[in-house]
């Protein structure tokens, strides 16, 4: 148990800062900005900004929703296969092959949101327009 939550600190604390939550990926160097593409809390996070912020729907975003429910029902996959369920139940060898399976989706998304570097300008443009504001 004890481990587990050292594991979830060393992937948690990362994922949040890489994934724009506490401070703008626009201003992040472009190679970190790449990376958070293949983060799944990047979507949840450009998700809430475009609708709080700038007043969007949810169905203007639907990338963000597909990566923040493909991330749900990944990791619901992944706990279901890969947790040992008994208290001397070992991990089966499937696993790691269950949580890479979870991963894949993002592999994917974020290569495509990588090459076409439209979410980069997107963040870039929300970052300009903060600073402007805090400025007046």
């Amino acid at each position: 148990m004890a481990e587990s939550q050292i594991i979830i600190q060393i992937l948690y604390f990362p994922m949040l800062f890489l994934s724009g939550a506490t401070f703008p990926l626009g201003i992040m160097p472009h190679w970190l900005q790449k990376l958070a593409d293949f983060i799944p809390a990047t979507y949840l996070t450009r998700g809430m900004k475009s609708i709080l912020l700038e007043h969007q729907s949810i169905f203007d975003n639907q990338q963000a929703v597909g990566g923040v429910v493909a991330d749900g029902r990944g990791r619901d996959v992944s706990r279901i296969q890969a947790v040992p369920w008994e208290k001397d139940e070992k991990m089966k060898p499937s696993a790691k092959l269950w949580v890479l399976a979870v991963m894949v989706p993002f592999f994917v998304i974020g290569a495509w949101d990588a090459r076409n570097e439209n979410n980069i300008a997107k963040e870039k443009s929300r970052c300009a327009r903060c600073s402007g504001d805090m400025r007046r």
